[in-house]
């Protein structure tokens, strides 16, 4: 087999199952695979040979210590994606699965041990379809950026630095797309593209994340003009911050932005994060009432991973729930997975809500959402962010596959 380019290292304290792994992944032509009979063991591998792409760990039963040890080697952000061979219950794999969302590590799947290729070789193949990890990628945090001070954001944001990304929402059962995410990526001068997780933050310190709004809303906008004129007819979505929510100038803003561009306010949707209503101050629940009276459409974004839903859902005019990916990643999560995913979809059906989810990754998981009744999705399944000059041509093909079927 040509080699694959995919580094892995093994964690397996059974020094057979160790081996009987490592040849599954040598005979799959990975291009380097690494052992480790422990946690402890894996992080001087990884520290002394560079991160990996796929780890593969091993959570024996009644071992407490196998997941604290996983924990604290995830934190190092020294691997891009993991494989857990693990016989536990489907309602512990549902919680390990959330606590992996949550250390932002890629969770590939569950397999049993001893490891056969007939397991591996689809998650391997799964983790060469999604974004490559590099391993530059681990450390480049805002400790790794260095200090940036507020005239350098300014100028970044004067310089149009901040570039703006589109991600499709589509139609799960036409294929069609509905809807457009806007996003931002950073090209810095010396870093590259940053991602948001890192410059975020260092905006929200400086009392800046206004502008980014601004800078976003002004490209998405020209962006629609832009799509209509070639008779692509679409709606944007933008992320409002909390620090926003309740800002005055707000409703003139976007009354004054859709205006210059002749777009109808209707064709909008703000999403918040469910912190960004964790503080419902008079300001921010008038806000939110005037964008609705505008037409704007309000989603509750990364539903379900936070503890207020429920609460904002019945004291706030959203329009939408945005489910978050941890709830739909895999169609096997287990029986209280989908009675929490059913009685979303009942929820919103009573109140008269749309829904979105989010992280659509494999056909298998699509066709499984199909099924529960949801229409709109988002993932790399259909369409990765890409930037206006890639998003025009790609619309132009999917425009003409629909027309063919």
């Amino acid at each position: 087999m040509s080699c694959l380019p995919v580094r892995v290292l093994i964690v397996e304290a059974h020094p057979f199952k160790r081996r009987a792994a490592a040849q599954v992944f040598q005979e799959l032509g990975c291009d380097a695979v690494l052992l480790a009979a422990d946690a402890e063991a894996a992080l001087h591998v990884l520290q002394t040979s560079g991160a990996v792409d796929i780890l593969l760990y091993s959570l024996r039963a009644q071992q407490v210590a196998d997941l604290s040890a996983f924990t604290a080697l995830s934190q190092r952000r020294l691997f891009g994606a993991v494989i857990l061979c693990s016989q536990h219950e489907a309602d512990v794999h549902d919680a390990i699965r959330r606590l992996t969302e949550k250390l932002g590590v890629v969770l590939l799947g569950y397999i049993q041990s001893p490891v056969i290729s007939g397991a591996i070789t689809p998650l391997v193949s799964a983790f060469i379809g999604r974004p490559r990890f590099l391993p530059s990628d681990g450390p480049r945090r805002r400790e790794y950026l260095g200090p940036i001070s507020r005239a350098e954001l300014q100028d970044a944001l004067a310089s149009q630095a901040f570039k703006p990304l589109f991600q499709p929402t589509v139609d799960l059962r036409k294929g069609d797309v509905r809807r457009l995410n806007v996003l931002s990526r950073w090209a810095h001068p010396r870093h590259g593209w940053v991602m948001p997780g890192d410059f975020l933050p260092l905006l929200a310190r400086a009392e800046l994340l206004g502008e980014l709004f601004s800078a976003q809303l002004e490209q998405g906008l020209e962006f629609l003009q832009a799509a209509d004129r070639l008779g692509h007819r679409l709606d944007l979505a933008f992320n409002l911050p909390a620090s926003l929510c309740g800002a005055p100038g707000l409703i003139e803003q976007v009354q004054r932005a859709v205006a210059q561009h002749d777009i109808a306010p209707t064709r909008l949707t703000f999403e918040l994060d469910e912190d960004a209503v964790l503080e419902l101050s008079p300001a921010v629940l008038e806000n939110l009432i005037l964008l609705r009276l505008l037409g704007v459409r309000l989603s509750m974004a990364g539903f379900g991973s936070g503890f207020s839903s429920l609460e904002r859902l019945g004291q706030l005019p959203f329009t939408e729930i945005k489910l978050s990916a941890v709830l739909t990643r895999e169609p096997d999560g287990g029986r209280r997975s989908r009675a929490v995913i059913c009685s979303v979809l009942a929820l919103a059906a009573t109140l008269k809500l749309s829904t979105v989810v989010t992280g659509v990754d494999t056909q298998r998981q699509r066709q499984w959402l199909n099924q529960l009744g949801f229409t709109l999705a988002q993932g790399d399944l259909y369409a990765r962010a890409m930037s206006a000059e890639k998003l025009l041509p790609w619309l132009e093909r999917q425009a003409g596959w629909l027309r063919k079927t």
